[in-house]
């Protein structure tokens, strides 16, 4: 089973491989006891409780993923003004490519120099 769920000063770590039902549902096996205060009612509603944990997993996952394309669009972004101003300044293609650590390709397609 991928992934580990770890139980340090009353707060739940979960790598990013512990996004399943099975890790959540294991974990609250173990440890209810350790939470007398939950014990009655993560034994009555586990279901629920995984189900809203995995809820939040997943909402946690989907706003990490927005944020990862933003900042990726953002720098493509960066990357293709620079180009077009290096190009403008006389740079080849290629060192332009070199600079920014990309393709010539790649290049070519911000400039419009090829079709895609």
């Amino acid at each position: 089973m991928k992934g580990t769920a770890q139980y340090n000063n009353n707060t739940l770590f979960f790598s990013h491989y512990s996004r399943n039902k099975t890790i959540i549902a294991v974990l609250l096996k173990e440890r209810r006891n350790d939470w007398n205060v939950l014990a009655g009612f993560l034994l009555e509603r586990e279901k629920d409780v995984v189900d809203i944990m995995m809820t939040l997993f997943n909402e946690e996952y989907i706003l990490k993923t927005y944020v990862e394309n933003k900042e990726k669009e953002a720098s493509e972004k960066t990357k293709i003004g620079l180009a077009q101003k290096l190009y403008k300044k006389g740079n080849s293609v290629g060192d332009i490519a070199d600079i920014l650590d990309t393709s010539v390709k790649e290049v070519e397609q911000w400039l419009g120099l090829v079709r895609v």
